[in-house]
């Protein structure tokens, strides 16, 4: 009698045991998927380079490729704009895969952040971009106001809409260099 209470007795535990589990393995993911992209945000890498300008001037940028929630790849650069040696507006170009994208010049870019401010970008490219697939916008003035705390959204004025989940290091790299 004693071995049939003890086999119940493990058979009970290892039942408990594969329920406790199943429930630990749910929960995980169920988290991994309620933190969606702020989970993955960190894990971009961000990184400000130094290059040479026409001049001669050292300047410092950001580039990085990434892609848009419709999984089409860009390329967004932040650099400060030079123009006779006197350093100007804080520029942000975005380029998207030609003949994929189409730019809707003369439209601002808006930036929306997670507690609700939006702030428009001005078109530089109002007369006409290098390619369809180009836009670029100032930046100077809302660089600064963007949360270090939490990632931005972009929302590009383009055929189809496209839209850009910017990580926070990668906001945190724009203000260095702005």
């Amino acid at each position: 009698m004693i071995n049939t209470e003890t086999s119940a007795q493990d058979s009970y535990r290892k039942k408990a045991l594969r329920i406790l589990r199943r429930f630990v393995i749910i929960l995980g993911l169920s988290l991994l998927l309620l933190l969606g992209d702020s989970f993955w945000a960190p894990l971009s890498n961000a990184e400000i380079r130094q290059y040479h300008n026409g001049t001669g001037e050292m300047l410092d940028q950001s580039r990085r490729s990434m892609r848009d929630i419709d999984r089409r790849s860009w390329q967004v650069v932040v650099f400060q704009d030079v123009q006779d040696g006197v350093i100007g507006h804080t520029e942000l170009r975005l380029v998207g895969f030609p003949g994929q994208i189409e730019f809707q010049h003369p439209q601002p870019l808006v930036i929306r952040t997670r507690t609700g401010q939006d702030f428009q970008a001005h078109d530089e490219f109002e007369d006409g971009a290098p390619m369809a697939s180009v836009g670029q916008f100032d930046v100077t003035e809302i660089v600064s106001q963007l949360p270090e705390d939490e990632p931005v959204i972009l929302e590009l004025p383009t055929i189809p809409r496209s839209i850009l989940k910017i990580p926070t290091s990668f906001v945190l790299e724009w203000q260095l260099i702005s």
